[in-house]
């Protein structure tokens, strides 16, 4: 079971929570749903869905599943302003899709780009634009897009995992200002090493998951800090944390740990 040490009060709040049929997602959903909120689940592999429901139906009417891919923006788009119009607004809105791979640059097809875009990017665009227009209504609401530590880092051999991540953390802190004078607050979600099946998803073996990995419990725990405190950035794990420090004071330090990480994957791929 998920906890939280945070007092925000989410009783009968609506609340999205896209890629919610596995990792983080999962965990938000559960969370929120352990809180009292009205959830609607999303992912787009059935096989994830399933499990998702099998863990999370017994909370009855209050949540709500839906196979999508969000690579078809236009439906996703469509999804969210129904929901929203449905509960007369969202009030929390986790853009949390999204997924990457590690390969040389000169591997990663066109289908692959469209791919990670539609998904960490368009998806994430879609259910903002569905949302928005009750939250400037209401004069209320909070979205949270799920950027990464690659949203203002870099990662060699993902390089299009962190122009997705790039795009989105962007677009979060433009967001933010944009849409301050509607008391609609945006926050950029950046996990550093959680322990999710993004590290196992193409075939790798268990031990592929650094070890430094937090769980997806105490990173749910560490979102809902940040959302609490007002975090324009909120970063998961200490070790995001000290790298975003790091990029500001110690850049020399920073470029170090990219040369040697792109050492080490060019042996491996």
């Amino acid at each position: 079971e998920v906890t939280g040490g945070t007092s925000m009060n989410f009783k009968d709040k609506v609340c999205i929570v896209t890629g919610s049929t596995s990792g983080i997602g999962l965990a938000l959903a559960q969370y929120l749903l352990e809180k009292g909120a009205k959830v609607y689940v999303s992912g787009r592999t059935l096989e994830h869905m399933n499990n998702a429901k099998a863990q999370l139906e017994k909370y009855g009417d209050r949540i709500s599943f839906k196979l999508i891919d969000l690579c078809n923006y236009k439906e996703a788009e469509e999804y969210a302003r129904e929901i929203s119009i449905a509960n007369g607004g969202v009030d929390y809105l986790f853009a949390n899709a999204g997924g990457g791979t590690v390969t040389r640059f000169e591997n990663i097809t066109w289908d692959m780009w469209e791919d990670i875009f539609g998904s960490n990017v368009f998806g994430a665009i879609a259910v903002i634009k569905g949302v928005i227009p009750m939250m400037k209504q209401r004069k209320s609401g909070h979205i949270l897009i799920t950027a990464s530590l690659a949203g203002y880092s870099v990662n060699p051999y993902q390089s299009s995992y962190v122009a997705t991540k790039h795009a989105v953390y962007g677009m979060a802190q433009s967001l933010r200002y944009e849409l301050e004078p509607d008391n609609i607050s945006v926050q950029a979600i950046c996990p550093g090493f959680v322990r999710t099946p993004i590290f196992t998803r193409n075939g790798e073996p268990e031990d592929a998951i650094p070890p430094q990995c937090i769980s997806v419990e105490q990173a749910v725990d560490e979102i809902m800090a940040g959302i609490e405190a007002g975090d324009v950035t909120i970063n998961v794990c200490n070790e995001a944390r000290e790298y975003y420090k790091a990029l500001r004071n110690n850049p020399e330090y920073c470029d170090a740990e990219m040369r040697n990480l792109a050492k080490f994957y060019s042996l491996q791929l």
